[in-house]
């Protein structure tokens, strides 16, 4: 796993979470985190990285409910880049 895809994991799970777009079980941030980071880690090379986000959230069994749609979360992933 590289540190670059752990770091984007932790900065947007954060802030899904500040927002009240995403819902997870207590204690389980951290957890929720290195999911992400694994799953995007293997995905295909030229997969789509919010659809790859959003399923990899959904199928988090520590995820409760994630409140965004696609094009919601690619605005917040554009955000982070900036």
């Amino acid at each position: 796993m590289s540190d670059f895809l752990l770091a984007f994991s932790h900065e947007l799970v954060r802030r899904l979470i500040a927002q009240q777009k995403l819902l997870i079980r207590d204690g389980t941030v951290d957890r929720v985190i290195w999911l992400l980071s694994q799953h995007l880690a293997n995905q295909k090379h030229g997969a789509s990285l919010i659809s790859a986000v959003s399923a990899g959230l959904l199928s988090f069994d520590e995820v409760e409910e994630l409140f965004v749609d696609d094009e919601e979360l690619r605005d917040l992933v554009t955000d982070l880049g900036h």
